[in-house]
């Protein structure tokens, strides 16, 4: 099993979004989600398809 790292500085997400408006709370909401979201994409590359599993 590998750990994959996913690099994000959620500190300059957050003062980006502050820059173009976001409030400071949903600024931070707005980073946590993306964190979410880019670790799940990241997990569904590493699922196994059924081609890959009868490939097998």
């Amino acid at each position: 099993m590998s750990i994959h790292v996913i690099p994000l500085d959620t500190l300059v997400f957050v003062k980006r979004l502050e820059t173009v408006g976001v409030p400071s709370h949903q600024a931070e909401a707005d980073a946590l989600l993306n964190v979410l979201q880019q670790v799940e994409a990241s997990r569904l590359q590493e699922l196994a398809t059924k081609g890959i599993c009868q490939a097998s």
